[in-house]
């Protein structure tokens, strides 16, 4: 399994783990990884590597009322992904609560508003 798998993984537990920390108890996430979302939801085997971190956020699901997992195209969640390359790169503290910084705020107005990202596709 590939490091984008687990880095992916350790995002849902680490968001899971902050909404627990702020008390939320319904919770809806994203991920432009099928991977990630199949494993969430059990709906694929998760391979032995994995199993400790998969264990420890399915322990977690249970400290919510509803939580559900929902794969969206990168392009749909353009904040996240620009957002996910800007913690790599270092350019972005990785953790922030209150206003969204600065950089992403053209990209939230945009999904705000409607905007479309198409997703070309070779035929």
């Amino acid at each position: 399994m590939n490091s984008n798998v687990v880095a992916e993984l350790w995002a849902v537990k680490e968001g899971m783990q902050l909404a627990t920390n702020l008390g939320i108890t319904h919770l809806y996430v994203e991920s432009d990884s099928m991977v990630t979302i199949n494993f969430c939801n059990q709906l694929s085997d998760v391979p032995w590597h994995l199993r400790t971190l998969m264990s420890d956020i399915m322990q977690m699901v249970l400290q919510f009322s509803t939580i559900q997992f929902h794969h969206r195209y990168r392009q749909a969640n353009c904040v996240a992904d620009y957002l996910a390359k800007a913690v790599v790169a270092q350019t972005l503290n990785a953790q922030w609560i209150g206003s969204p910084p600065v950089c992403i705020k053209p990209l939230l107005y945009a999904d705000m508003v409607g905007r479309a990202f198409p997703r070309f596709v070779k035929l």
